[in-house]
């Protein structure tokens, strides 16, 4: 399993669609920065170090944005490649089993969708510090001990788990339609249309189907 992990991970790496992607997803997330810095926005305090590394997280976990959609694409590119291409044919030709190949791919996805989540954070660093400064405010350095590193931690695994299900998802339906495009539309029409809705029946009902509506990606 660590093989096969380790040859997804080296692959969705070599594809330069993932490194638009990503390149995409940092531009997109930071466009409202770099309005700041030209003096175009009114209330910049979301965008001072250390609040931009909290709120460019809420943000990207936002599965229904323009992030998220980047984030199901290459889910389910990943994945819907295969078929095009007839690699997973020959993959199962040569004895490797179904489930194997689809758990280290899965596997291999989100650990790339965690460095994604990391360069966003990194990038997130001089640019908070670039509009700090620009705003002549003062850097919270406080916050950079142990204390706010598991704060930041934690806001980290909150965020990144909240796309985990979108991501199975868009993987799920990428592997029952066998093509990037019904893939694709299955996650995207779940994603903005029938997981809010199903939200919010679930909240209408109340009691115990309440409680129930606080596990849909909506809540998350």
């Amino acid at each position: 399993m660590k093989n096969l992990i380790r040859a997804e991970f080296i692959k969705i790496f070599k594809r330069w669609n993932q490194w638009v992607m990503l390149f995409l997803l940092l531009l997109f997330q930071n466009i409202p920065v770099l309005i700041v810095l030209l003096g175009k926005l009114q209330n910049p305090s979301s965008y001072y170090l250390p609040e931009i590394l909290t709120m460019q997280l809420s943000t990207a976990a936002t599965t229904s944005s323009l992030i998220g959609m980047l984030i199901l694409i290459l889910s389910v590119s990943s994945l819907g490649g295969e078929y095009g291409w007839g690699t997973l044919r020959t993959v199962l030709v040569r004895g490797t089993p179904r489930r194997a190949f689809l758990t280290a791919k899965l596997i291999a996805l989100l650990l790339v969708l965690l460095f994604w989540f990391l360069a966003l954070l990194l990038v997130s660093l001089p640019l908070g510090w670039a509009v700090t400064v620009r705003m002549n405010q003062q850097i919270s350095w406080g916050f950079f001990n142990l204390s706010g590193g598991f704060t930041l931690l934690e806001f980290l695994a909150r965020s990144y788990f909240t796309v985990i299900p979108a991501v199975i998802l868009g993987f799920f339906w990428t592997t029952v339609g066998r093509s990037v495009g019904v893939g694709m539309a299955a996650a995207f029409v779940h994603v903005v249309v029938a997981d809010p809705l199903l939200h919010q029946l679930l909240r209408t009902f109340g009691g115990f189907w309440a409680e129930l509506s606080r596990y849909t990606m909506m809540a998350l």
